[in-house]
C-alpha cells in the first residue's frame, strides 16, 4: 500500500504510462518464455497438461495485468477520488493504444 500512496505524487499521465509499460514488459517476457518453450526440442506434452498450463497462465496473466492496471485506480475510487481514478485509467488506455500502434508499425516494417 505504500507504493500506491506514493503514486499520488505523480501525474496521472505518468502513472498511466508506467502501468502500460509494466504490462507491456510482462507480456514481452511471457511471449519470450512461450517462444522459448515452443522452440525447445522437448516433446509435446499431453493435451491435458498443455490445456492446464494454458488456462493457468491465462488466469495468472489476467491477475498480473489487472493488478498492474487496476489496483491504483481502484484504490483511488475507494478513497473517493473518482476523477483521478478515471483520468489515470484513461491515460493507461491511451498509452496501451500508442504501444499497440508502435508494435503494429514494427510488425509492418519487418
Amino acid at each position: 500500500m505504500k507504493i500506491l500512496k506514493k503514486l499520488h505524487n505523480y501525474p496521472p499521465m505518468l502513472v498511466g504510462f508506467a502501468q502500460a509499460a509494466g504490462v507491456t514488459v510482462y507480456v514481452a517476457l511471457f511471449a519470450t518464455f512461450i517462444t522459448w518453450i515452443e522452440e525447445s526440442n522437448t516433446p509435446d506434452p499431453p493435451q491435458f497438461v498443455a490445456m492446464l498450463f494454458f488456462l493457468t497462465a491465462f488466469i495468472m496473466s489476467a491477475l498480473v495485468c489487472g493488478g498492474l492496471v487496476l489496483a491504483y485506480p481502484a484504490t483511488l475510487a475507494l478513497q473517493g477520488n473518482i476523477r483521478r481514478a478515471i483520468i489515470t485509467l484513461l491515460w493507461s488506455v491511451a498509452c496501451f493504444f500508442a504501444i499497440l500502434l508502435i508494435v503494429g508499425a514494427l510488425i509492418l516494417a519487418l
